[in-house]
């Protein structure tokens, strides 16, 4: 058909044209837009408003998710579940006036202070709405909604009978409203908490806001404007929070990424993708499994105390203790590990099943079979099979020992659980110096003292004393000397948070590689590392003026040619967090080059930017499983293991979080990193591989990222200039040279190790690939 109107259009006469063409020429060209979807694989056009309305639905289902989370995070109600909530919705929703202007009146007067007034602002009575049955089998309160669906109330509640709202009504039509008034005062009451979190919800979502927290909604006292908090409470009067939060959503997202009116083609998918790694940024926390993953942590560090308190502790118990606590801090994934626990779950439904007598069992209660299911997935046998001592022992090569450094919860001891190739599985203790309240009040009191702002000069000043330091000192020296008594080449450590966020790579002696130090997350993860190179790879990058985007675009630029790729640029019509997380996900080599952001409260919360007002937080990329061999994580904080932790007994945080959930590299900072100086080490970092995979096949990582170390730190100003004049060209570097005076005139302004000690290697340090 096609065909035939393109040839008849082109047979009419000049003067036919004017009158006929211009509508089969829009029948043309929506034909031609057929075609180009038919060939896309989106089928015929009139399957777009199909597919439109399932886009849609989706994209319902995760605002209603997001909603969820967000409510069940701040504590709002998805209901109304109380008599007093009820009663007050019940009389909101009868009065025929303005929202507004009815509630700033009752928040002048409400009419429940006196029993006439009560009397006179409840809603006129008809008969049918005081349906009591005899046997009260059925609430008054039922029939009253059946008036008012605009109410949500829980269902319980409104079919159940004997509530003190029912008696409250009861009692209001035989003429004693005290029961009903106290009702409605505390209703009142009850509804300004949830009213306010609700009010910072929606004043979050304006839509100017391009990154709204709220996770911060539910933690304390916001300035909201009137008329959001007077929409905040009378969404909460009707029980409607969630639906009300969820139109909030939308019409933020349609603020921010609008879609096209019609059509489906690749941008219009494109912009889907971008909508839903908008939401995704917006959920305010980790799952509830973290919350188990927590108490499972705490139990195990309450378990540690007990086993090293006996007069003879035993290593193997340590062992396991030490690895359920990692596995409670880095994302916990309950799995059914083998046919016994299959079989135990089974018998243990079972039995609860023959001797349950009443099904169900009741509003409130748990049904005892699927209540013993559930513990069954609470025992240590529905978690991952925890690494056995042997198991990791055939994993060590000769010349490598796996060092586990940890506190003694009781006495503060440093201990070290150590396995090599030769000797059993031994808990030893590191000398006097090195002790928790050694380091409360040294190293690590003067490390969170910088930690506050992270200034440059700040840790040029502490150096001297943080590399001097006893604890740092006699904690380097002593492994060390246990490695160098056993013939060992190479320490893989797992620290503790608290000692994991200090650039012990570049400390004495271990920045001269004797040992090498290789830094471990989990047991399960580094026993499953293989010595891989990938097939593919990927470069993904977000920069912006205000934060560096000259050296994060060279970065990419630099990586790109590395790998030999094109560097994918995120942001809107560019890579989304949809499709970062997939090249995360993927079996590729990567390098990530983006902005990043700890959070010390809730290391589980740290996040990568991926966008503006796209995030991607580290407890989603623990959940997804990366497929990475390599993951090169350019952002501030990105390998930070531990900061203000509570005495965690393993890292936790970005690089952690992906290091547990598959990757086997992850190379990163561990504090907020100069943009000038992240560039320059990673292209010498790119030399420094290339020149080590050409002399020998067996040069690794770790001495390909000292080599850069040690490059970036000698470099001297006029080699910067050189290097920029090279990158910008010789134009825009004589207008912007002013921007980069305090790398130009220093005689070696990379000499502070605030801009070269932060880049750590997490995971295997292998081989260079040829």
């Amino acid at each position: 058909m096609r065909n035939w109107l393109a040839d008849w259009l082109n047979r009419l006469s000049p003067w036919q044209r004017p009158f006929l063409s211009g509508r089969s020429r829009q029948l043309l060209a929506l034909l031609d837009q057929r075609q180009a979807l038919a060939a896309a694989g989106y089928g015929p056009v009139a399957q777009i408003a199909q597919h439109r309305r399932r886009l849609a639905a989706c994209e319902t289902a995760v605002i209603d998710w997001i909603a969820g989370q967000v409510l069940r995070h701040c504590g709002l109600p998805a209901a109304l579940g109380e008599p007093a909530t009820v009663a007050l919705g019940l009389l909101f929703a009868s009065r025929h006036e303005a929202a507004d202007a009815l509630l700033a009146r009752w928040q002048q007067q409400a009419p429940w202070q006196s029993l006439p007034a009560c009397a006179e602002a409840w809603p006129a009575t008809q008969p049918q709405h005081w349906t009591v049955f005899d046997d009260g089998a059925r609430a008054a309160l039922y029939v009253w909604l059946q008036h008012w669906p605009e109410l949500k109330v829980d269902d319980q509640l409104a079919n159940g009978a004997g509530s003190d709202l029912d008696a409250a009504l009861r009692a209001w039509a035989d003429g004693d409203a005290q029961p009903l008034c106290g009702l409605l005062h505390g209703g009142w009451q009850a509804a300004q908490e949830p009213a306010d979190k609700l009010g910072r919800c929606l004043s979050a979502l304006q839509p100017a806001l391009t990154a709204p927290d709220l996770r911060a909604c539910s933690e304390g006292p916001a300035a909201v404007d009137h008329a959001v908090r007077i929409d905040a409470l009378a969404a909460v009067l009707c029980g409607r929070a969630p639906a009300r939060l969820a139109q909030a959503l939308r019409d933020w997202l349609d603020a921010q990424c609008p879609l096209p009116a019609e059509g489906l083609d690749d941008a219009l998918l494109a912009r889907v993708r971008q909508r839903f790694s908008r939401l995704c940024s917006l959920h305010p926390g980790p799952p509830a499994q973290h919350e188990l993953g927590e108490r499972l942590h705490g139990w195990a560090q309450q378990w540690l105390g007990d086993q090293l308190a006996e007069a003879r502790p035993q290593p193997e118990a340590i062992w396991q203790t030490l690895e359920l606590a990692r596995i409670g801090l880095n994302g916990l994934r309950p799995s059914l590990p083998d046919a016994d626990w299959h079989e135990a779950t089974a018998e243990a439904v079972r039995e609860a099943l023959l001797n349950t007598k009443a099904l169900p069992p009741g509003p409130g209660l748990f049904w005892p079979p699927l209540q013993r299911w559930f513990g069954r997935l609470d025992a240590p046998g529905g978690l991952p099979r925890l690494p056995e001592v042997e198991t990791c022992r055939r994993r060590l090569r000769t010349g490598e020992a796996l060092v586990q450094v940890l506190f003694d919860p009781g006495s503060g001891r440093q201990l070290a659980l150590w396995l090599d190739t030769r000797q059993p599985l031994r808990l030893r203790a590191f000398p006097a110096p090195a002790n928790h309240a050694a380091w409360r009040e040294g190293a690590l009191a003067l490390w969170q003292q910088w930690a506050a702002d992270e200034h440059s000069q700040g840790l040029a000043r502490l150096w001297p004393t943080l590399i001097a330091d006893p604890a740092v000192q006699v904690t380097a020296a002593t492994l060390a000397g246990w490695a160098a008594e056993a013939g060992l080449e190479r320490l893989i450590v797992i620290w503790p948070a608290s000692l994991a966020q200090l650039p012990w790579e570049v400390f004495a002696p271990f920045v001269d590689g004797a040992p090498v130090l290789e830094r471990a997350v989990n047991l399960g993860n580094w026993r499953t590392a293989s010595a891989r190179e990938p097939a593919k790879a990927w470069v993904a990058h977000f920069a912006d003026s205000a934060h560096g985007g000259f050296a994060i675009e060279a970065m990419a630029a630099d990586s790109a040619r590395f790998w030999q790729v094109d560097a994918q640029p995120c942001g809107i019509q560019a890579a989304s967090g949809f499709d970062v997380l997939g090249l995360l996900h993927g079996g590729g080599a990567g390098h990530l080059i983006v902005h990043g952001e700890y959070r010390p409260d809730e290391p589980r919360l740290s996040r990568l930017q991926i966008a503006t007002g796209e995030y991607l937080p580290a407890w989603t990329l623990g959940a997804l499983g990366i497929g990475c061999p390599l993951l090169w994580l350019s952002a501030c904080q990105a390998n930070l293991s531990g900061r203000a932790t509570r005495e965690r007994l393993g890292p936790v945080g970005l690089g952690p979080t992906l290091i547990a959930a598959g990757a086997q590299r992850v190379l990163g900072a561990l504090w907020k990193c100069d943009t000038l100086a992240a560039w320059l080490l990673h292209r010498f970092l790119h030399e420094a591989i290339a020149e080590a995979a050409g002399a020998s096949p067996q040069a690794r990582y770790w001495h390909a990222l000292r080599e850069a170390r040690e490059r970036l730190r000698a470099l001297r100003g006029s080699e910067v200039e050189a290097l920029l004049r090279a990158e910008l060209g010789e134009a825009v570097f004589g207008e912007r040279r002013y921007e980069f005076d305090d790398y130009l005139l220093p005689e070696r302004p990379f000499d502070n190790p605030y801009y070269w000690a932060a880049f750590v290697l997490l995971g295997e340090p292998d081989a260079v690939a040829g």
